[in-house]
């Protein structure tokens, strides 16, 4: 069902994790700072926007919890990371439509300083309904 409010999008930006990410097995032991930026796509709904209740909106506490969970397992390539934690908020709330999700490096050891090393996924219902029917 369409809402006659249309569609919103809900941002998280800045989320700070600790984790276990890199190429190296050097990197992935001792971890490093990462930043998520997360934008979901959701149906505005009658509830959140005209009677102020929350149950009408998405509980952005469960998209940091599910980032927090992926920044625990070491992983090698922020594109892996990206990828995790976009299908498991789409799992976990399933009122998003599409989600858009950037885990951005800080310093990576590539011999430059003040560096940003980035990664961006733009994930729809549609395609991830997709790749669950892969598995």
């Amino acid at each position: 069902m369409m809402s006659i409010l249309g569609t919103y999008t809900i941002n998280l930006d800045c989320l700070n994790f600790y984790a276990h990410i890199g190429v190296s097995e050097e990197e992935r032991n001792v971890g490093t700072n990462i930043i998520v930026n997360v934008s979901a796509e959701a149906e505005a709904t009658n509830a959140a926007f005209i009677e102020d209740n929350f149950k009408g909106a998405p509980d952005y506490a469960t998209v940091y919890r599910e980032v927090l969970k992926i920044s625990k397992e070491p992983i090698r390539l922020l594109e892996y990371f990206a990828h995790k934690a976009a299908c498991a908020i789409m799992a976990a709330l399933q009122e998003f439509e599409s989600i858009r999700v950037t885990v951005i490096k800080l310093n990576p050891p590539i011999g430059a300083d003040g560096l940003k090393a980035s990664v961006t996924l733009n994930l729809s219902r549609e395609q991830y309904k997709k790749l669950n029917m892969l598995k």
